[in-house]
C-alpha cells in the first residue's frame, strides 16, 4: 500500500476533536489526506478505499461510521488566544455518501481552505502510522508532536493538555497516568525515537507535561515509507526512558497482540534457559532438520511460498535459536504480514530472537 501522507496547516492542531471514536478519527484524517491542495473542488473516495486505509475490522456497517463522522465534524471548535470559541465549525460544505455506488464526495468549506491549501507552516505524518494507533489520546498526541518533529520538544500547560486531548474533567492524576499517558507512551515510543514524558511541577502540583524525543531530520523521506516494523522495535528497545514492562507492552501494541504476549514469551524463554541440560544424548542434526521442516511448512501455510533467500534465512535462524523459538516469532508477526515483505518479516523475527537471547 502506498504510504499516504496527512498534511495540513499547523493551526488545524488548535481545533478540538471531541467525542470522535478511533474509527471516526481514522476516517476524518483519511479524508484530510485527500483534500490537500484541492481547494473547494471536492474529492470522491470509495468505501472500499476508506475501509482499507482505516484498517476497519469492527462489526457493523462501515457506512454508519462514515455518517457518524460527518455528524461529529460539526462539534469541532477552535482554541484561540482569547479562550475556546464554542460554535459550529463546518469544515466541509459538501459531504455526500452515495449508498448505491458506496462512495463519499467531500468538498472543503471555502471559508476554511487555508487549513489544507497554500501551506506555509504545516504538520505532516503517515496516515498508516496514525490509523495503526488504537488510543485516541495517542492519535491526537502524535499529530501535536509531529508539528515539532524537527525540534524534538513540545510542552503543554495542564489546561492546554486537557483541552486538546479532550480529557474528562473528572480525570485526576492517577487516571491521566493510566488512561492517557500510559497508552501514549507505549504507542508513540515506536514512532518517536527516545520519547520521554516529564511532569512539569510547581511545588507538588503538576502544571503541565513536557514531551521530548530525538528530532527528525528536516529532509527525512517519510513520503515513500513510514517507520518500518524493524525500526519501530529498535526505537522501543533502545529507549532508556521505558522500563522492561513498558517495552513489552509497547511491542504488543505495535504488533496488534494481546497485551502481555511479549512478556509471556520472554518469561517462557527465560524458563527454558534456566532448565538443566538433560543427560540423554540426542541426534541434534536430526532434530534440527525436523524442526526446520516444521518452520518451512508453517511459512508456506501462513505466509507465502518459500523462496531460496527466505529458506536460507530460516535455516540459519533455526540453527542459531531452535525451531520452537522461530515458530513463536513467526506466529507473533503473522498479524502484520500484509504491511511487510518476506525479508522484512525475517529481519523482525531475527531482531526479536536476539532480544530474547541477549
Amino acid at each position: 500500500m502506498v504510504n499516504e501522507i496527512v498534511k495540513y496547516d499547523n493551526s488545524f492542531n488548535q481545533l478540538v476533536l471531541r467525542n470522535f471514536s478511533p474509527t471516526e478519527m481514522n476516517i476524518l484524517f483519511a479524508i484530510i489526506s485527500r483534500v490537500r491542495d484541492k481547494r473547494d473542488t471536492g474529492v470522491v473516495l470509495s468505501e472500499d478505499y476508506l475501509r482499507k486505509i482505516t484498517k476497519f475490522q469492527h462489526n457493523g456497517k462501515f457506512s454508519d461510521y462514515i455518517i457518524s463522522t460527518y455528524a461529529k465534524i460539526g462539534s469541532i471548535y477552535a482554541i484561540t488566544n482569547k479562550g475556546p470559541v464554542v460554535s459550529g465549525f463546518t469544515l466541509f460544505t459538501n459531504f455526500e455518501y452515495n449508498k448505491e455506488t458506496k462512495s463519499l464526495r467531500v468538498s472543503v468549506n471555502p471559508e476554511h481552505i487555508e487549513y489544507f491549501n497554500d501551506l506555509k507552516q504545516w504538520t505532516r505524518f503517515s496516515l498508516d502510522e496514525f490509523t495503526g494507533l488504537k488510543s485516541n489520546y495517542s492519535k491526537t498526541m502524535m499529530r501535536l508532536l509531529k508539528q515539532y518533529r524537527t525540534q524534538g520538544i513540545r510542552k503543554f500547560t495542564m489546561e492546554e493538555f486537557r483541552e486538546l486531548l479532550s480529557i474528562p474533567d473528572s480525570y485526576r492524576t492517577g487516571e491521566i497516568n493510566r488512561r492517557v499517558l500510559k497508552p501514549i507512551k507505549e504507542e508513540l515510543s515506536p514512532i518517536f525515537k527516545g520519547l520521554e514524558i516529564v511532569k512539569l511541577k510547581r511545588g507538588r502540583t503538576i502544571v503541565g507535561y513536557s514531551f521530548t524525543w530525538h528530532p527528525e531530520a528536516n529532509n527525512r523521506d517519510d513520503f515513500l515509507k513510514a517507520t518500518s516494523i524493524d525500526e519501530a522495535i529498535q526505537n522501543i528497545l533502545l529507549n532508556d526512558h521505558l522500563n522492561e514492562e513498558e517495552k513489552w507492552l509497547a511491542q504488543d501494541r505495535l504488533l496488534g497482540l494481546p497485551l502481555g504476549t511479549t512478556k509471556a514469551e520472554n518469561e517462557k524463554q527465560r524458563a527454558k534457559e534456566a532448565k538443566p541440560i538433560e543427560a540423554e544424548e540426542t541426534d541434534q542434526s536430526e532434530d534440527e532438520n525436523d524442526g526446520l521442516d516444521k518452520v518451512i511448512d508453517y511459512w508456506n501455510r501462513k505466509y507465502w511460498k518459500v523462496e531460496t533467500p527466505v529458506s536460507n534465512r530460516l535455516t540459519e535462524l533455526v540453527s542459531l535459536y531452535g525451531f520452537e523459538d522461530v515458530l513463536d516469532q513467526l506466529q507473533r508477526y503473522e498479524a502484520v504480514k500484509e504491511a511487510l515483505s518476506a525479508l522484512q518479516i525475517i529481519d523482525a523475527v531475527e531482531n526479536s530472537l536476539k532480544q530474547f537471547n541477549s
